[in-house]
């Protein structure tokens, strides 16, 4: 190729400057030359406007010499720029040289073909002559390379971007770019996405190594026909999201993982994973019509499956799982670890995962958009996001599985039930996750016969759910028994809520609920706190020897507690505060060691009938309240302290009475703090079994 200089050239080098707009940010030097023609000749001095007509030899030649210098000086004026623009002469890119790089301090942005041509070091931008951008090491700047509305065919070849300091966005970046390939770069850098494609087309990502990104290696969005293969990426993932026809083969991916989320026609095959794996996903079942083939994680080969049915798969052997749009499969017996999921169910009806053993993963056993799975039986540990994950499911199952989490110092859930619909959580046993199980955005669904304890979280945790229905689990030394928050018409049965951080129940704006017999001790705040709800029902429940109250009900309107036990309770038995229009009746309110009930300044309308109060150690009732009313006209409250003669005078500026008083003449029949404590004997002995 030739340089621009050679004898003969001069006028098309001079027509080439002509077009360079050298106020790109990647120029040293900010020079424009317009309109430049330089000839030796009388008739190309003539033709160029200089009149020669009667001008004398000694002039003529004077005119020639001051002509021949200003050639010379523009030569060496421009020397730093090409040098600055690409370095090497073409003495050094010849096919048996060896390629130099230049480094440059400054970005490369492009926004036009015609912007593409003036920066590269050759080419023509037609399929057999692409634009060349090669050999160089970019520092600094951010994007390093920036290329965008670009439809002619380049490539970037022999490009080093180092890590530095300051973080970047991108790498190398393409925006509405067609026919760019990005070929034998090293990408060092601390960026966000080493390579990004966006809304581009036809292009190629070849035998590249990439290191150093802070979440992807690359990102392709919204897409069409890339080719990535022969590449190798280190420790960050490379993501896919609403690409077509991409093909992503022959590439090493090293301690990391790869995900095709909303892709259509894509081909995956002979990749090379030491961790994590591959993870597909989308909204409908056409995103899981692709070839994955032949990819292995450590040298186990990935299972794909798609459009199967009537088959039981034995899993032994393979590194992790993906069944899409299949129906009557069972997925058995796998042994998966330290991988992005071991099992992946999407589309798919009346299967199941049972029996397989999954650890040290991102996700468990995940299943998405399913109708009638059942998840029996597997043993899954040391998961960082969800152990088991219904989401976008229905009348599936998740019984029987044994979910424990060793290092606590990561932060997981155990079964996340979410945008699901009658789904099952039964006779699983959690152990140390955050929250052991999460309903959010789900209907009718029912967690029943759960052993969970040693949570960092709820137990039970329900958001932004209705009829959710939570029946006979046990949920000891967490940090709180069952939480409810922004849910309604849910119910709370037959639950033993024992020896937790926080409450037994926490209720956070959530209506019409029914917690209803459950056994509530030793919890080391509140025994039932309901804040911001409404038409609420606490039923039967045993609440016991809670450090604070047995149970607080805090801005809330129509609840009904009626014939609960509150005993032995730090503070109060039961507490009003800035509640209205609640119905308290039935209740043993008995041995708390400060206030039986407790009904603070903003609480008005509250009837208070029936219950029977004593032994309270500061005061059996306080009421500093409106218009509370504390018989119903004919009947009252039993009290401990009552000497049978006249109306009850309750303590508090309220100035209520209960006109209709009882005595209460005998300890009623509570459960007695030993046998609180035989029942967390027996937890233990069980745990330990």
């Amino acid at each position: 190729m030739s340089n621009g200089f050679e004898k003969g050239s001069s006028h098309k080098h001079f027509d080439r400057l002509d077009r360079i707009d050298f106020k790109s940010t990647w120029l040293q030097e900010d020079v424009v030359l317009r309109n430049t023609s330089i000839f030796y000749s009388n008739d190309y001095l003539l033709s160029a406007g200089i009149p020669m007509a009667g001008v004398s030899d000694k002039k003529r030649t004077l005119l020639i010499l001051f002509l021949v210098g200003l050639l010379v000086g523009v030569g060496f004026y421009l020397a730093p720029l090409k040098e600055t623009r690409w370095g090497p002469d073409d003495s050094q890119n010849d096919a048996d040289s060896v390629a130099i790089q230049k480094d440059m301090d400054h970005a490369i942005e492009v926004r036009s073909n015609r912007e593409l041509e003036l920066i590269s070091r050759s080419g023509s931008g037609t399929a057999d002559n692409p634009f060349i951008i090669e050999n160089l090491t970019i520092g600094l700047s951010s994007p390093r390379i920036d290329i965008r509305h670009v439809n002619v065919h380049f490539i970037i070849r022999n490009v080093f971007l180092p890590s530095s300091t300051p973080s970047s966005m991108y790498g190398i970046y393409f925006e509405e770019v067609a026919f760019g390939t990005i070929e034998s770069c090293r990408i060092d850098l601390y960026a966000t996405y080493s390579i990004g494609l966006y809304k581009s087309n036809s292009c190629t990502v070849h035998n590249n190594t990439i290191t150093g990104s802070q979440y992807q290696s690359m990102l392709i969005y919204n897409s069409t026909n890339i080719f990535v293969s022969g590449n190798k990426f280190l420790e960050h993932r490379i993501e896919l999201g609403f690409v077509k026809n991409c093909t992503i083969n022959d590439n090493v991916i090293i301690d990391a993982g790869l995900s095709l989320g909303n892709g259509m026609n894509c081909s995956l095959v002979n990749n090379t994973f030491t961790r994590e794996g591959i993870t597909v996903d989308g909204d409908l079942v056409g995103y899981f019509d692709h070839i994955i083939s032949n990819n292995t994680i450590d040298g186990r080969p990935i299972g794909y499956f798609n459009n199967v049915s009537d088959i039981s798969l034995n899993l032994e052997g393979y590194s992790m799982v993906v069944l899409a749009n299949s129906t009557n499969t069972i997925l058995m017996n796998g042994h998966f670890l330290d991988v992005t999921t071991g099992v992946f169910i999407a589309f798919c009806t009346n299967s199941r995962a049972i029996g397989n053993v999954i650890r040290d993963s991102e996700y468990g056993i995940s299943v998405h958009r399913s109708d009638s799975i059942s998840v029996t039986n597997n043993t899954i540990y040391n998961i960082t996001n969800f152990p088991i994950h219904l989401y976008g499911s229905h009348r599936c199952v998740a019984e029987g599985n044994s979910i424990e989490r060793i290092d606590t110092w990561n932060i997981n859930q155990g079964v996340r039930v979410q945008s699901s619909t009658e789904c099952r959580i039964e006779n699983n046993v959690i152990h140390g996750t955050e929250t052991p199980i999460f309903t959010v955005y789900s209907v009718g669904c029912i967690v029943h016969n759960n052993t969970i304890y040693r949570g960092h979280g709820p137990g039970v945790f329900i958001y932004r759910s209705t009829n959710i229905t939570v029946i006979q689990n046990t949920v000891y030394e967490s940090r709180e028994g069952v939480h409810v928050l922004a849910s309604d018409s849910c119910s709370i049965f037959h639950n033993h809520l024992i020896n937790n951080t926080s409450s037994g129940i926490g209720v956070y704006h959530a209506d019409y609920l029914h917690i209803y017999d459950n056994t509530i001790d030793g919890n080391g705040h509140n025994g039932i706190s309901l804040d911001l709800s409404m038409n609420s029902t606490l039923l039967g429940n045993n609440v016991t020897n809670n450090m604070r109250n047995g149970a607080l009900i805090s801005h809330s309107k129509g609840t009904a507690i009626l014939e609960n036990s509150f005993s032995y309770n730090n503070h109060s038995g039961l507490f009003l505060h800035n509640s209205e229009d609640c119905d308290i009746r039935g209740n043993d309110i008995v041995f708390n060691r400060r206030y039986g009930i407790r009904i603070d300044s903003e609480c008005s309308f509250n009837i208070i009938v029936l219950n029977r109060i004593g032994w309270n150690n500061i005061s059996n009732a306080i009421d500093d309240g409106t218009t509370n009313s504390w018989d119903n006209g004919t009947l009252g409250n039993h009290w401990s302290d009552y000497n049978g003669t006249g109306v009850y005078v309750i303590p508090g500026t309220a100035g209520a009475v209960d006109r209709y008083p009882s005595p209460l003449l005998e300890a009623l029949s509570l459960i007695t703090n030993e046998q609180m404590a035989n029942v967390r004997n027996s937890l233990r002995v069980q745990e330990l079994e």
